[in-house]
């Protein structure tokens, strides 16, 4: 067995610590699944797998603890067919049951708990309803695939299984770098830049970020989220490319400004975080399979119409591109001091992410096959995980998809979201608007007089109020010159106090809510 050790790629790292993902337990695995039409060869299935695992090197690797206690990575053997891909024929009473087995062995296998340290980072299970009927998935650990990788994973198979590269010979890719040399090769890169000029990036954008993003009360009625999607084809998407040219925008960009937009209209803040992946690739590995993507937030100010925001947007993503390269400690630390400063656990809410499918998925149907990697993707359950923008890129359509999670959106309140989002696309210069309506709440504004957070004060007081030994408490806002404002309690206790000790139970007797924070300051007295 290979014995030598090789560095994280910093997408790895971020992934591990946690920086940039959603804090509430969901599977951060990728996957790819297909319903298969037609008389697909098993043998070529399993023949493609085997030459893509053999390939891919990321598809091999696994997390080995190193000697000052950080984590490195190894490479496994090339494993058994069996543990390529398990096939099954299933007994089910028609097609309706067969697909609702598959869709529950994907769910189980995106939930189950991996194994990164002993076992391979993907799994692939082939089942055979009948001769003309089959479905195929892939679930891979995120800490060895990103969403560019899957791609390219999900076409090299078809490609092999269709003869148009050869399932056992590997002299047509010989060109090509395997991902452990890309590694290798991004610390390299990485180590001769100015590590300092990075961090001091990331210290400035981040303290100045919001902790949380806010959204305007509503009915909030309970709900498991909504998933809601747009296409857009033919003349109305040759009418959206040929506005972003003349805007100088990315597709994406220009998506990422609409939906920072619809959600600026129902917030009371003045400033919204967005986290995105920013993709590491060279171009010498752009065709290498791995993960390469660290998630990193985009800090975005209101402003007065849709283009200036787009423009904000674009500077935003070039300025964080140039500076991807932070160490995920370093970054982490920022986010601690940001939860702290506030005494507010940050959470990472706002997502955007950008697929590029070089070939339509919906036309990879080789000899008489017909291939439909979307069936059970509709089917299924599908649950958002924050505010998220998915924007699906092909030569002939793109489509915007947009999961909003219960706590923010629910019906009719997320309708109405993406009617907004959906209207915006197509208002390049759109005047944007900022609800006057205050909703009780009072705004805390930083030094040049934006909105950062809101907070409902009555509902502090009552927090502070619960305490067994508070007879009462006042909370108010504070302004203060060339600094951000300030919320500040008042006190009457019936014994003797310490600030630190209210501050504790304010923080450990509060669910966190969107609008009740832990004041900054205290005056206690006693009765």
């Amino acid at each position: 067995m290979d014995t030598q050790t090789y560095p994280l790629t910093f997408g790895q790292e971020h992934h591990l610590t946690g920086v940039g993902r959603p804090s509430n337990g969901h599977s951060t695995s990728l996957h790819l699944v297909y319903r298969i039409i037609g008389p697909l060869s098993v043998g070529g299935v399993v023949s493609a797998l085997r030459a893509v695992v053999r390939r891919n090197d990321c598809l091999r690797v696994a997390l080995v603890l190193s000697g000052d206690g950080g984590l490195r990575q190894r490479l496994l053997p090339q494993p058994e067919d069996s543990r390529i891909v398990a096939a099954a024929a299933v007994q089910a009473r028609s097609e309706e049951q067969f697909d609702r087995y598959v869709e529950n062995m994907l769910t189980a296998d995106l939930m189950s708990e991996a194994d990164l340290v002993g076992d391979y980072p993907f799994r692939f299970r082939l089942f055979r309803y009948s001769a003309d009927l089959h479905a195929l998935f892939g679930v891979f650990q995120h800490v060895a695939v990103d969403d560019r990788a899957r791609g390219l994973i999900a076409s090299e198979i078809w490609q092999r299984y269709d003869g148009r590269i050869d399932p056992e010979e590997m002299t047509i890719e010989s060109a090509r770098l395997t991902f452990l040399d890309a590694v290798t090769n991004q610390r390299s890169r990485f180590e001769q830049r100015n590590g300092s000029a990075v961090r001091e990036y990331w210290r400035d954008k981040i303290a100045g970020a919001p902790p949380v993003t806010q959204v305007w009360p509503s009915s909030k009625a309970q709900s498991t989220g909504s998933i809601h999607s747009l296409s857009l084809t033919g003349e109305a998407l040759s009418g959206w490319r040929a506005e972003c040219a003349d805007m100088n925008l990315s597709e994406f960009q220009r998506a990422v400004a609409v939906f920072v937009a619809a959600i600026l209209e129902v917030s009371p803040q003045d400033r919204l975080v967005v986290h995105v992946p920013i993709d590491q690739r060279t171009a010498a590995d752009r065709e290498v399979a791995g993960m390469f993507a660290v998630s990193l937030p985009l800090v975005i100010n209101r402003a007065d119409d849709l283009r200036s925001l787009s423009a904000q947007v674009q500077g935003e993503l070039f300025k964080t591109m140039s500076r991807s390269h932070v160490p995920a400690g370093d970054l982490r630390t920022e986010y601690e001091k940001l939860s702290n400063g506030w005494s507010f656990p940050a959470t990472r809410t706002v997502f955007a992410n950008h697929f590029e499918h070089a070939t339509d998925t919906r036309r990879l149907a080789p000899g008489e096959l017909e291939i439909d990697s979307r069936y059970y993707l509709s089917r299924a359950s599908t649950r958002a995980v924050g505010i998220e923008l998915m924007v699906h890129t092909y030569s002939s359509r793109i489509e915007f998809v947009v999961g909003l999670v219960d706590s923010y959106f629910a019906p009719p309140d997320s309708d109405d979201f993406f009617a907004r989002f959906t209207e915006l696309l197509s208002s390049p210069s759109e005047t944007l608007v900022r609800s006057v309506e205050r909703h009780g709440l009072a705004e805390i504004r930083d030094s040049a007089g934006r909105v950062v957070m809101c907070a409902d004060l009555h509902a502090m007081s009552e927090v502070v109020e619960s305490h067994p030994a508070v007879r009462s408490t006042t909370v108010s806002l504070e302004h203060r010159e060339n600094e951000r404002d300030v919320l500040h309690a008042e006190v009457e206790a019936t014994v003797s106090l310490s600030i630190d000790e209210i501050r504790d139970y304010c923080t450990s007797a509060a669910e966190p809510a969107e609008f009740v924070l832990v004041p900054n300051t205290f005056r206690v007295t006693v009765a």
